[in-house]
């Protein structure tokens, strides 16, 4: 079998292709139609039988190339990005592509063959990137033709890089740290939870990992603290399911990971939110919720707040019941920090005259190393319930909150119980503040999100933020977690360095979660 053809302009037919074995084909033109090739083709086969007699056969084609480029259009989700991550772009077309490319300024970042409409390509951005940075897509459709989409920007601003670290089934909601260390503290999320504490290097290595607990009961690191040499404190909690064990522990480790003793707080009826604190020459204190007393005096059943002082040795000073809690729920009791002075601050709700709503508002409190009340104020509102509370730099003290919309509240005094300022922050949506810490470069608040802060890029919908405040309580960053799925965060702590740590998990995981943010 012979092919011919008679070119658009041409008078004779040439043969481009044999065939000897049926059936019998060919393809014209072999590499297929080029620019210029439009016009009217005679495609003829010509085949002969074993006789030697021929026969031909005809048809007529018309070519009409397709010179349009496609349509492309590109779209970042917007937002200032303010943490390294793979950038989604969404790529579509008038028409189906054979191939699309995206660019970063003039780098090509990715690309996909065939792909079905609209594609989502990655572009990958780092603090490298910092600033507004030009993407755009190029493709081509099936008839070869390219074109590119009009530029669209993003917006870089990633002055804190985070390293992370996971520890499977645990759930960590306290952080402490001695600069080159950081300790991470909370329970294990398999059936009756065991306390947990787990060391990890500044790199984010784990160095080590202590459990403890007992069959049937619920063990839990609420709070974790270390001292001048290095040793490290737990405020722990345990629970048996029913009212007869219902205690909190201190409990004292070595840098190596070696459990030194034990000491459990029990007023023969229910404690709680076991919180510890150590000061500058060694003292250790441990604050809760109790619902009894530690004297021969009858319990009324209301809860209160105890706090109570050890020695290094684990040696008992003395505890108090400092002041009445309103509640015996989280929040109730929420915080305990000590300044550089060695006085203890306190934070909670109580009972308050001047609420004319409730009756009740958050507290903070100042006592001194003996226990003895100092001042005392309240945050009136309706609705305000605190967080958590720390000393900053400049012996100030912040509590952190949730309440009054926004939703988010931070609040600073002076030493002297002086209000400095007051703050409101947050989304539309459902935000959960959980602590506060301080450095000489400013507060910080970490916590969980179920809402879009203004501006920010995130991976809605629950995130861990860690938000930066000034001495003059003005937020002069916003940082966002969100790449695993859904994260909480419950704890920080800041190294003296410039890094702040953010302890949480990865409640889709199951995965205790460190963050460590830096310049």
């Amino acid at each position: 079998m012979a092919f011919f053809v008679r070119a658009p302009g041409e008078s004779t037919a040439v043969k481009f292709a044999d065939d000897s074995v049926a059936p019998y084909t060919a393809s014209y033109p072999p590499s297929g139609f080029m620019t210029g090739d439009d016009g009217s083709y005679e495609l003829s086969a010509k085949a002969y039988d074993a006789a030697g007699n021929a026969g031909t056969r005809s048809i007529q084609l018309t070519v009409t190339l397709d010179r349009t480029p496609p349509t492309v259009t590109l779209a970042t989700p917007g937002g200032r990005i303010t943490s390294a991550v793979a950038l989604p772009v969404t790529v579509s077309a008038s028409e189906p592509l054979s191939r699309v490319e995206l660019y970063e300024g003039t780098t090509r970042v990715a690309s996909a063959i065939d792909p079905t409409l609209p594609k989502v390509l990655y572009a990958p951005l780092s603090a490298a990137q910092n600033g507004v940075r030009i993407l755009t897509a190029r493709a081509w459709d099936r008839a070869g033709n390219a074109a590119d989409s009009p530029p669209d920007t993003a917006l870089v601003d990633i002055r804190w890089e985070w390293d992370v670290t996971p520890v499977a089934s645990a759930l960590f909601e306290a952080l402490t740290t001695t600069g080159s260390s950081v300790y991470a503290a909370g329970h294990t999320t398999n059936g009756f939870a065991d306390a947990v504490l787990t060391k990890l290097d500044s790199s984010g290595a784990v160095v080590w990992t202590r459990t403890f607990g007992t069959a049937g009961v619920w063990d839990e690191a609420q709070s974790v603290a270390r001292d001048v040499n290095g040793d490290v404190y737990l405020g722990a909690w345990r629970y048996d399911g029913a009212a007869n064990l219902r205690d909190c522990l201190l409990l004292k480790y070595d840098a190596t990971g070696a459990q030194l003793w034990t000491r459990v707080i029990d007023s023969g009826d229910a404690e709680d939110h076991c919180l510890v604190a150590t000061d500058s020459v060694g003292a250790i204190y441990l604050a809760g919720m109790t619902l009894g007393t530690f004297d021969s005096s009858a319990s009324d059943g209301s809860p209160k707040l105890f706090l109570t002082k050890y020695d290094a040795l684990g040696n008992r000073l003395w505890i108090r019941l400092v002041t009445p809690l309103f509640s015996s729920s989280p929040g109730g009791f929420a915080g305990i920090a000590v300044d550089r002075a060695g006085s203890v601050y306190l934070t909670g709700m109580g009972s308050d005259s001047l609420n004319l709503v409730t009756g009740i508002s958050p507290f903070v409190m100042k006592v001194d190393d003996a226990g003895n009340e100092l001042w005392k104020r309240f945050m009136s509102s309706v609705t305000r319930q605190p967080a958590g509370l720390a000393v900053d730099g400049t012996s100030g003290v912040c509590i952190v909150g949730w309440g009054d919309a926004p939703g988010m509240f931070v609040v600073k005094y002076d030493s002297s119980g002086a209000l400095l300022w007051s703050r409101l922050f947050g989304t539309p949506d459902s935000d959960e503040p959980a602590a506060v810490t301080g450095d000489s470069n400013g507060i910080y608040v970490t916590g969980s999100t179920y809402g879009a802060f203004p501006g920010l890029l995130q991976d809605l919908p629950d995130d861990v933020f860690l938000a930066r405040f000034d001495a003059n309580g003005v937020i002069t960053d916003l940082r966002i977690y969100g790449a695993r799925g859904p994260e909480e965060g419950f704890a920080a702590a800041a190294d003296g360095g410039g890094a702040i740590y953010v302890g949480g998990w990865l409640r889709g995981y199951q995965q205790g979660l460190v963050l460590k943010y830096h310049p």
